[in-house]
């Protein structure tokens, strides 16, 4: 079984990202598939020190080079982790539409780019779409739910929308 490394940019690692990375992890594993978050980027200041105390389970650097990847919170390719190989990218979730036609064309149903105020609004209905909602850990579900407040400012952003809502 090929490794799937879920990953996010390089320059930094913000909530949404640090949510969608260790929850989809999560999932993946669920699904019974090799996966490890890797987060190459600083913690930026959305992480608070209490979440930083939690038992965050990511890398720094990945452990093969053979691997496939799936990016979240990411989707322009000068932004990705230095590891990354494009052409081994076979899942992207990102919650800005800059590059949305670029990844449909090249990953069809992979690309899963969505105006929404998070992130990981994203990676929760991928959760519930693959009936796995059930069995998410309190670490998964605290991060998506904490990002998902952040991103959208408490539900008062302009880029708030009911399925960020819904999904809390």
């Amino acid at each position: 079984m090929e490794k799937i490394i879920v990953t996010t940019g390089q320059p930094f690692t913000d909530i949404d990202a640090l949510a969608c990375a260790i929850a989809y992890t999560e999932l993946l594993r669920l699904e019974g598939k090799d996966a490890e978050a890797v987060l190459p980027g600083p913690l930026n200041k959305s992480i608070t020190n209490e979440i930083k105390s939690w038992n965050l389970k990511f890398l720094k650097t990945p452990t093969t080079k053979n691997a496939k990847y799936a990016l979240v919170d990411i989707s322009e390719p000068k932004f990705f982790a230095n590891f990354v190989k494009e052409n081994d990218v076979i899942e992207v979730y990102d919650h800005r539409p800059g590059f949305k036609d670029y990844w449909e064309k090249k990953l069809g149903d992979g690309a899963k780019t969505e105006m929404v105020g998070a992130c990981a609004t994203l990676i929760w209905e991928e959760y519930v779409k693959r009936k796995k909602s059930n069995e998410i850990s309190e670490m998964s579900g605290n991060l998506l739910s904490t990002a998902i407040i952040s991103n959208t400012l408490n539900f008062n952003a302009m880029v708030t929308t009911d399925r960020d809502k819904k999904s809390l």
